[in-house]
């Protein structure tokens, strides 16, 4: 087993050092323009872009994450302990979705 590991870690580095080997060294101008559906771009592609839409994606994976810790929730028996850390860790999120709201302006409605 062990041999299999020196052998796939050596041929690893062996295939790494010759694609630097074979790779091209100059980018053509194509290859470093932007790509936007085979039209001439009609702005600069590296503009300015709007910090909300990362502050929306960022909220959305974290509601995300929320309803996976939720789901074991529902699978529990109810009892009294289950249902405060069910309100709890609801309050904490819709204290943190509203904090986010009031605080960086995000029109999310």
């Amino acid at each position: 087993m062990i041999f299999f590991v020196f052998f796939s870690f050596f041929l690893i580095l062996a295939l790494f050092f010759f694609s630097l080997l074979v790779k091209r060294r100059k980018a053509d101008y194509e290859k470093l323009s932007t790509y936007e559906c085979g039209f001439v771009n009609f702005t600069d592609a590296r503009g300015i872009f709007d910090v909300n839409f990362y502050v929306i994606a960022i909220l959305f994976l974290i509601f995300d994450v929320e309803i996976i810790i939720f789901i074991p929730l529902i699978l529990i028996p109810l009892n009294l302990y289950c249902f405060f850390v069910f309100y709890f860790l609801l309050f904490i999120l819709f204290f943190g979705f509203f904090l986010e709201w009031k605080k960086l302006k995000t029109q999310v409605f």
